[in-house]
Parts: C-alpha cells; sequence; structure tokens
C-alpha cells in the first residue's frame, strides 16, 4: 500500500495449527469472513502471475484483444502443461516451481507450430528429455477421450492439438 496514508482495518486470525494471521486492509467495511477468503484468493493470483513471468505474461504481446487472448490462452495452457508434466514426473520433481521445470526440459527446444485444418501441429525436435515428453503428449487425443475430457479448444478456435515429435 504504497504512498497509502488513510486508516487500515486489521483482522487477525487463528490457523488450524495455532498461528495467527494477520491481514491490514484499507476496506473499513470488509468482515473477516468476506476478506479472508478475498485475499488468499488474490494472493494465489498475484503468486501465480510472479511464479509465471518466464512464460511472459506479465505483459501484453499486442494492443489486438484477439492477439492477447490467444498468447494468453497458449501461456496457461503452457504452464498447465508443465505442471502436469512436473507431477507426472515424481517425487524429486514436486516441489520445483514450473520455471525451473522450463529450464531444465523446455529452454532452448526447438519447435514449430502449424495449423493444419481443425488442428494446431506442434512440431518438435530432438532434445534430452524427448521420450518422457513424447510418453505424455503423444496420442493426446485418444489419451484425453479416455479421460472424458473433449479435445477440441474451445478459446482456439474449437482446435485439437497434435504433438509430433521428431
Amino acid at each position: 500500500m504504497k504512498d497509502f496514508d488513510g486508516p487500515l482495518l486489521m483482522l487477525v486470525k487463528q490457523r488450524e495449527d495455532g498461528k495467527y494471521f494477520a491481514l491490514l486492509t484499507p476496506e473499513h467495511e470488509m468482515t473477516p469472513e468476506i476478506a479472508m477468503p478475498t485475499y488468499t484468493k488474490r494472493w494465489r493470483i498475484e503468486n501465480f502471475f510472479k511464479d509465471n513471468r518466464h512464460l511472459g505474461i506479465d505483459h501484453l504481446p499486442s494492443m489486438g484483444l484477439d492477439v492477447i487472448q490467444t498468447v494468453l490462452s497458449l501461456r496457461l495452457l503452457a504452464f498447465h502443461a508443465m505442471d502436469n508434466f512436473r507431477h507426472d514426473l515424481g517425487s524429486g520433481y514436486s516441489r520445483k516451481t514450473p520455471e525451473s521445470i522450463y529450464r531444465e526440459f523446455v529452454d532452448g527446444v526447438q519447435g514449430r507450430v502449424q495449423l493444419h485444418r481443425d488442428v494446431i501441429r506442434i512440431n518438435i525436435y530432438g532434445f534430452e528429455h524427448e521420450t518422457v515428453a513424447a510418453a505424455i503428449l503423444t496420442n493426446l487425443d485418444a489419451k484425453l477421450a479416455r479421460a472424458n475430457v473433449d479435445p477440441h479448444i474451445p478459446w482456439l478456435g474449437n482446435r485439437r492439438i497434435e504433438f509430433r515429435f521428431h
């Protein structure tokens, strides 16, 4: 609250582990029942943006709304792909950040994205961890179908994503 000089409301809550959590807010009408969940969600969103700056989420790629929507959607897809990839790698990687997973497995990987009718084809060219990535991403449509998930992505024009490894 830089350069804020008004009155503040302090809310204090005891956690289940016995420790106390304090929240300062300029919102005088806010109750603890509303403030705690609201600020908890806001804190998570702020941390998400901070932790994923490597995806370029911290700046707009254009002034065009369609470009912003597409790029943000692809960046969020990249985040979820890396997060799921981290989970699939096992317990040794569970505490790593998406950025460290990106640096270790993705940064420097060469590829090409092409649109073929209703499919966004992502061609990925040989890299150190190709076997692991290919096991997760090859035949994605079939894997999604087995999980009862529609492989068409509404925010990408109802297209599907296909990964190919070379």
